[in-house]
């Protein structure tokens, strides 16, 4: 025999609880009230944090960072020929550019620029093992000054100079 399985009965209810769960889904949101006594004892906003310097300095945010690059780095970066006709701050955007040039892609060009000078590092081929096991890169130097334009190549090897900086210095050629 077959019985029923549903029961009309529950049509009305469910119906109305249906009713009202989507009126209440279509309610404007309101704040809540503020929170009673035990909520307001677990519901605490945190306390203001306190910033203490903890190293011998006042402020070691505040502090000016040194430059990457020092002059006599720059000075060993640039190429021999070239230096000679470049200013100090010449040799130091051309060597920021080198360093630059190291990661760029075979041909590209890095530009630079200085108050006296200007011109462009391309790398000449992708980064290269030497005999010696270092990872090096051969750069084209190029510079154009008031006495005309001049290019020398340059190799570059990769450095861990052990307190969180990389540079690539000077090499020697395979």
């Amino acid at each position: 025999m077959h019985r029923r399985h549903h029961n009309l009965k529950l049509l009305p209810r469910a119906a109305a609880i249906a009713i009202v769960f989507a009126l209440t889904a279509c309610a404007p949101y309101t704040r809540p009230d503020p929170p009673g006594f035990l909520g307001a004892l677990i519901d605490r906003a945190p306390p203001p944090a306190l910033v203490k310097a903890s190293s011998g300095y006042p402020n070691p945010l505040a502090q000016p960072t040194p430059p990457l690059l020092s002059a006599d780095m720059a000075d060993r970066i640039v190429a021999d020929p070239l230096r000679a006709a470049l200013s100090p701050e010449a040799r130091l955007s051309l060597a920021e550019a080198s360093e630059r040039a190291t990661s760029a892609d075979t041909g590209a060009t890095v530009l630079w620029r200085s108050a006296d000078a200007g011109g462009a590092v391309v790398p000449a081929r992708d980064a290269y093992r030497s005999h010696r096991g270092e990872i090096c890169r051969d750069l084209q130097q190029q510079i154009q000054t008031a006495d005309g334009p001049s290019v020398s190549q340059v190799t570059l090897c990769y450095h861990d100079l052990g307190d969180g900086r990389i540079l690539w210095l000077p090499g020697s050629p395979d």
